[in-house]
């Protein structure tokens, strides 16, 4: 078994990345401090299992509230693209919560169909490209939120950290190169969001499926895997 972790492909025109804006501009991004008086992003989507930084949504996924999705489809999408052509992928998969790839309409329905279950798609109807003053053409684009989790690191031959943020809270991160998998804990799973170190990681099968449909703008690195003990 081969896994890899997934990450964006930062080849020329490759990455593609998105914020969430009050307007068509970035001018519109929420930013540090946050107002208190508004809904942000970054700091109130919510999951079924808890907020962006719950130990619930990290151990156990979830799919995304009602609210959460009314109060994001207030807000525009922006994303800068010189080129202004349609894409498979915006965005990559993140440690942080709060971080969802897009995907457009034929990529959902290949997900759909061939890993029914492990994503919940929500759809986003405002992608607006601010270098064009205009959308970014092949939407629809959906939220791929990934609700697959598993404790998938084989705890005698990782590497993992558990470092605390300035406001107390902790969390834990590994050095992948140092680290490996234990593939009994797998449970056959393709794509996961490891409930440990947040990483999410997939098997071959899902790597060569994306790669097949035309994926572009993520990458794989593959990770060691420990045979069954």
């Amino acid at each position: 078994m081969k896994c890899f972790l997934i990450e964006m492909d930062f080849e020329p025109e490759m990455p593609m990345f998105y914020n969430w804006s009050r307007s068509t501009s970035r001018e519109g991004v929420f930013r540090l401090p946050f107002p208190w008086d508004e809904w942000v992003p970054e700091r109130d989507i919510r999951f079924e299992t808890g907020g962006v930084h719950s130990y619930g949504t990290i151990l156990k996924g979830g799919r995304l509230t009602e609210t959460t999705k009314q109060e994001l489809a207030k807000l525009y999408c922006v994303v800068k693209s010189q080129s202004g052509a349609a894409r498979e992928t915006i965005d990559g998969f993140s440690v942080n919560m709060d971080k969802t790839p897009l995907v457009n309409s034929r990529l959902k329905s290949a997900l759909e169909d061939s890993f029914a279950g492990t994503f919940e798609f929500a759809a986003v109807e405002q992608v607006w490209n601010e270098v064009h003053d205009s959308p970014l053409p092949g939407g629809p684009y959906y939220m791929a939120n990934l609700l697959k989790r598993l404790d998938g690191w084989d705890k005698e031959r990782s590497v993992i950290y558990s470092m605390t943020r300035k406001d107390g809270t902790t969390y834990n991160t590994t050095n992948t190169s140092k680290s490996a998998l234990l593939e009994s804990a797998l449970e056959n799973a393709s794509i996961w969001r490891d409930s440990v170190t947040r990483d999410v990681l997939c098997t071959e099968t899902f790597r060569d499926f994306v790669t097949e449909v035309g994926c572009a703008g993520w990458s794989f690195r593959e990770v060691s895997v420990t045979s069954d003990k």
